[in-house]
């Protein structure tokens, strides 16, 4: 049996979240058959993932199958050499955006790295909304950040997740008034000088609509994904919500509804009046299924 014999089998094993086999999809990197072994190099990089790891167990059964014993690996390709990696020891990045403040963004990407830390991932958050900064306060860290003393950054870690935020370096009650070149000074810094160690995740909490601060993370590191909050409302589903989905991640960009009912003052009963049209809208507007 030779390589191509192999891919034969693995089209049968199929990615349950893009629905179509892993040979069509691109996702086996490399593949050699030796002496009844076979070598397959697998683009699954989302660690504590159940169907990743579903689609690797599958490949194993289906080489077992046919008597061969599978030898797999699993890397993502990002493009980048290792000298042009700003985070070299960051297995995938999650973006967390929103068009607009208010509609939960913050509390979605909190649950996010929460969630895969409580799977047994090793999380990093970082707050990158530098001008409403307040995940720590959301996770009540009151540890702050540490120096070495060749001046790299040692985030805090609450509830087993990496802490890096603007809150950290200011004054609770000063107010942050930054132009573009300091934006994008201050964020490099901490991109490179903090020691996030090795991280299956990390969860970037974006600022709210598309700028200078959301252009400088995107294009300084690969995204793996992107979730985008939204609330049942016109205003919350304006363009620049789609625009936020679609510059956070070409591709791998999910829409999430933060709230899905209201409640009026005049009733007291919760409605929503809005409803999953706008939700709906929004997702069409960046080219993406709202899921």
């Amino acid at each position: 049996m030779d390589e191509d014999d192999v891919l034969d089998l693995l089209r049968g094993v199929e990615d349950p979240d893009l629905g179509d086999d892993i040979v069509s999809l691109n996702l086996v990197n490399d593949l050699t058959v030796e002496d009844g072994t076979a070598r397959v190099s697998l683009a699954l990089g989302a660690p504590y993932s159940p169907n990743e790891t579903g689609i690797a167990d599958r490949v194993r059964e289906v080489l077992s199958d046919a008597g061969l014993e599978a030898d797999l690996s699993a890397e993502v390709d990002t493009g980048l050499s290792a000298a042009e990696q700003v985070l070299p020891n960051v297995e995938n990045i999650i973006a967390v955006a929103s068009g607009k403040g208010g509609v939960g963004k913050s509390t979605v990407a909190v649950n996010i790295a929460a969630g895969l830390s409580r799977m047994g991932a090793r999380v990093g958050l970082f707050d990158a909304d530098i001008y409403g900064p307040n995940v720590p306060r959301m996770v009540d860290a009151e540890e702050v950040p540490q120096a070495t003393a060749d001046e790299t950054i040692i985030p805090p870690e609450q509830f087993g997740m990496k802490l890096m935020s603007m809150a950290f370096l200011v004054g609770e009650d000063d107010p942050v008034i930054w132009r573009g070149p300091m934006i994008h000074k201050i964020l490099t810094q901490l991109w490179e000088d903090v020691d996030w160690g090795h991280l299956d995740y990390m969860v970037v909490d974006l600022p709210p609509g598309t700028g200078d601060t959301q252009l400088t993370l995107l294009q300084s590191v690969p995204i793996a994904g992107s979730v985008i909050s939204t609330a049942p409302t016109a205003a919350a589903t304006t363009p620049s919500s789609a625009r936020a989905a679609a510059s956070a991640s070409p591709t791998n960009t999910g829409c999430r509804f933060s709230a899905l009912s209201r409640s009026t003052p005049r009733c007291g009963r919760a409605g929503t009046k809005a409803g999953p049209s706008c939700w709906t809208r929004t997702a069409r507007r960046a080219g993406r299924s709202a899921t």
